[in-house]
């Protein structure tokens, strides 16, 4: 083995093992027989050993000496920082290192014989301008700092004594503050380790509350409770005296106190809560996309509430409030692969929808809205390996048979922590900055108070606003890019755009394994809600539309049954389109489209939630209606008692003389004398005004005329009956 210079030897003695000496070898002999070391645990300069090359290996190997890996001193760079701002110290700095190593390369034998090396280091510290014990201080710097410009440091940064208690005579220390020196006045007194303590303690009962109080505030609660103890009596009120300011503590006193003590992450989590810590403050030492491995790996899902006031495309002038909208997102790609927009709260209802969308063409979905794309475009139409969401949408049963039924694993966050799911937040508020806060009817969060009120700019509905919403992913999937995405080496390689869409045909190419595709029919059998439909005679009646199925079914469900209960029948329904229904048979295995009827065709291309809404709606105009409904009965009802008491008075006096038989005698000739009088009443005559005629068999006007203006109608004059009279004598003629 060979010696070199840097080596640190530690001897140890022979029985105990303790550590006796660490000795850094410092110089080495040219044909490596012999060297100097120097002790690394003296401050002090001593003497320079001479150990045998031979001696030292033995050593080694007998297990006295061992060879350390790391040096305890090591060769710290010179603070720039601080010795640039002081030229005059770092040159001579830099004169004293020079003189060092001049004296060591040159007169080497000198140095290392005690008797010669004091001349010589008087010497050269007069050359220098300082002591031979500044001299002699900064040579064993050098010996054990291995020769460099850093061993021989003046090390200004240590100087101050930087966290250490200082003492004190009773004079204020300190620089004076400007006021102070204005006015020649003390401020602020001498603070020692208890009074230190006593305001860290009050500063963390006080400052670190939900309270939020400044920490001025908590200073003065602190010079109130520990020096306001005299009190005096001023217009017949005992107030509080408080010593003078050179008697008290500052607030900058009182703030270095706290801040020596202070634990960031308490303080927060004391003035804002863990929750809202979890969320803005907490280190961020992850990456959603670590461990992702392509496509489809996870998508993360989330909804919000719409910035944006719509009105209802059944009538324009009613407002219908702000939708709720639900991203779902490709973590690998951060392309946005299905989306829905409903007036549904977050549920797993609204998460159904976006599900679905998530694997539908989009081809044919886009059509739907008038836009025309190429698959390209929007190439998403699978299921996931796995889906993050919050645990309101993606819990119970709905999503047990989405894992049974499709295959795909869900993971949910813990309560209050959306920073989990960071993506897709984030991309709510790309979506709001791109297109949302520009169209009339969003919301304006610094609206105003008397100012125009932006409910009333309303003017997309549900649909246009999808369409909105349809060219606005686009937007962001061709157009996003993504300057700060962190690409691998074979990303770097096929020199990949950081686009969503780009990255989306990268990993189809390279990375696929994750994605899944399911039948239509299965994902709707799993995804859509479940309803009842009930079969009537005119079809199947489903929340009060009635539909028909063009497929064959039983025609016993549909047969009127008096005194039966109606058949009810499970079926299926997608929230945005209520022209179809579909009914599940066999189990739910099959289902079988149901469309709406033509008499319904109102509601043919309206969405559930403006059924629901229409239907509230009528509900609430039934219900105002009612007064007018209940004043128009008692007005009849009063009419039809005065009517009935004119007709009981004048039949009275016919009947007294008459028996019961006598009256039920005569009904048939009566009714013809009846017939043959009310024939003459109301025959038409040409050229005889319905005014001539005489009104034959009504109650006298006089009777109730009070009570009803309906005595005083003439009716319209009937011209055929006119003519049939004249056909009549043509005839006989």
């Amino acid at each position: 083995m060979d010696l070199l210079r840097g080596m640190v030897l530690t001897f140890k003695k022979d029985k105990s093992g303790e550590t006796v000496t660490r000795e850094k070898i410092w110089w080495v002999a040219s044909d490596g027989s012999h060297c100097y070391t120097v002790d690394m645990d003296k401050d002090r300069p001593g003497e320079t050993p001479l150990y045998e090359r031979s001696d030292i290996l033995i050593g080694i190997q007998n297990g006295g000496i061992l060879l350390n890996q790391s040096d305890p001193i090591g060769n710290l760079p010179v603070d720039r920082k601080i010795t640039e701002r002081r030229q005059g110290v770092l040159e001579r700095l830099r004169r004293l290192w020079a003189s060092l190593d001049h004296l060591v390369q040159t007169r080497l034998s000198e140095i290392i014989n005690p008797a010669t090396r004091s001349a010589l280091f008087e010497a050269a510290s007069k050359e220098q301008n300082c002591c031979p014990a500044t001299y002699y201080k900064y040579f064993w710097r050098y010996l054990k700092g291995d020769g460099s410009l850093s061993a021989v440091d003046t090390k200004h940064d240590r100087c101050g004594g930087r966290g250490k208690p200082k003492s004190h005579s009773g004079k204020k220390r300190g620089r004076r503050t400007r006021t102070a020196q204005g006015e020649l006045v003390v401020i602020g007194i001498n603070v020692d380790p208890t009074l230190s303590r006593y305001m860290a303690r009050h500063a963390q009962r006080t400052w670190e509350h939900q309270s939020k109080r400044s920490l001025e505030q908590c200073h003065q609660l602190f010079l109130e409770q520990h020096y306001g103890t005299s009190y005096e009596s001023r217009g017949g009120e005992i107030i509080v005296v408080l010593p003078p300011e050179d008697q008290m503590p500052t607030l900058d006193q009182y703030r270095y106190s706290y801040e020596a003590v202070k634990d960031e992450a308490r303080a927060i989590r004391a003035r804002e809560g863990t929750i809202a810590f979890n969320l803005r403050h907490r280190p961020l030492i992850g990456n959603s996309t670590v461990g992702e491995i392509g496509p489809g790996s996870t998508f993360q899902i989330d909804a919000t509430l719409g910035d944006i006031y719509l009105v209802s495309s059944i009538d324009r002038s009613r407002i219908i409030g702000r939708p709720v909208i639900y991203i779902v997102i490709d973590v690998f790609t951060r392309m946005i692969v299905g989306f829905a927009v409903t007036l549904e709260g977050p549920s797993w209802l609204g998460a159904m929808e976006a599900l679905e969308n998530t694997t539908a063409d989009k081809v044919a979905y886009c059509a739907q809205y008038g836009i025309h794309i190429e698959e390209s475009q929007w190439p998403s139409h699978h299921l996931p390996w796995r889906i993050l969401a919050d645990r309101g949408e993606l819990e119970g049963y709905n999503i047990e048979t989405l894992i049974e039924n499709l295959g795909v694993r869900e993971d949910t966050t813990a309560p209050y922590r959306a920073d989990w799911k960071g993506i897709v937040e984030r991309n709510f508020r790309l979506l709001n900055d791109k297109c949302i806060k520009w169209v009339p009817g969003a919301v304006y969060p610094h609206h105003v108070r008397g100012g125009p009120d932006y409910r009333l700019d309303a003017v997309l509905t549900l649909q246009e606003f999808r369409q909105l919403m349809i060219r606005c992913i686009l937007a962001h999937n061709q157009g996003h890019h993504m300057s700060w995405y962190r690409m691998d080496e074979y990303m770097i390689r096929d020199r990949v755009d950081a686009f969503p869409i780009d990255l989306w045909e990268w990993g189809m190419e390279h990375r696929t394994g994750h994605l899944q595709t399911r039948p239509q029919d299965l994902i709707r059998m799993n995804l859509l809600p479940k309803g009842e439909a009930t079969a009537s005679g005119a079809g199947l009646r489903f929340n009060g539309l009635l539909y028909r199925c063009e497929e064959d079914l039983s025609p016993d469900w549909f047969i009127r049954k008096p005194g039966k209960k109606q058949l009810t029948l499970p079926v299926s329904y997608y929230p945005p389109c209520v022209e179809t229904i579909y009914l599940r048979l066999d189990r739910g295995t099959k289902l079988v489209p149901c469309h709406l009827r033509a008499e319904e065709a109102l509601y043919k291309t309206r969405e559930w939630y403006e059924k629901q809404d229409d239907d509230a709606r009528r509900d609430a105009a039934s219900k105002s209606a009612q007064t007018r409904v209940r004043s128009v009965t008692a007005n009849f009802h009063r009419q039809q008692t005065a009517l009935i008491e004119v007709a009981t008075a004048q039949k009275s006096p016919a009947i007294e003389q008459m028996s019961d038989a006598q009256r039920v005698k005569d009904i048939r000739p009566n009714r013809e004398t009846e017939r043959t009088k009310e024939r003459e009443a109301h025959a038409m005559r040409l050229g005889v005004r319905s005014e001539e005629r005489s009104s034959i068999g009504a109650v006298s006007e006089g009777a109730i005329d009070n009570q009803t203006e309906a005595s005083s109608y003439v009716p319209p004059s009937r011209p055929v009956s006119m003519l049939r009279q004249l056909r009549k004598e043509a005839l006989g003629k």
